[in-house]
Formats: structure tokens, sequence, C-alpha cells
């Protein structure tokens, strides 16, 4: 993992836009970093997303991420809440 520090825009989706009052946000990771590394520094800087911490569905480039996968400059990443329905 890189050292140089990213500002990347974070889409919001349902009731995760809803909690934030916006459809993105900005978080600041290093590059590189692993989706798992994201996700701490996501509840260390947005403490109000927290109680998704277990169900956070977490999307990098339009394909759904394991905690490994790496972060970089230019991806796109979207966050979901559990999705149900029938």
């Amino acid at each position: 993992m890189s050292d140089k520090p990213l500002r990347l825009n974070i889409l919001l989706f349902a009731s995760l836009k809803e909690r934030m009052g916006k459809s993105q946000i900005v978080v600041q990771i290093n590059e590189g970093c692993s989706l798992a590394d994201f996700k701490s520094e996501l509840y260390s800087q947005f403490p109000e997303l927290k109680p998704f911490s277990n169900t956070l569905i977490v999307s990098v480039n339009q394909e759904f991420a394991g905690p490994e996968q790496c972060i970089h400059l230019g991806d796109e990443i979207a966050l979901f809440p559990p999705v149900s329905g029938g």
C-alpha cells in the first residue's frame, strides 16, 4: 500500500443516501489500500454509517468487491445497503 493520499467520491444508494442526506461523499484514503482498510477509514470519517458495517455492500468499478480488493485513483466506488424484495 502506498502512502499517497487519495480523495475519492463515493456513491451512496437507498437508505445510505437517506442517512447521509446526499448521493455521494468524499473519503480520503491511501492509494492501493484494501477494501477492508477503506471501510475502516469510511467509518472513522463518517461514523453515522457504522450501523451498516455488518451488511454494507461495496462495488468497485461496477463489480461487487471482496475485502482484499485494492482501491486506486479513478476507481468508482458505490455503497449499498442489503437488498431485499420479491
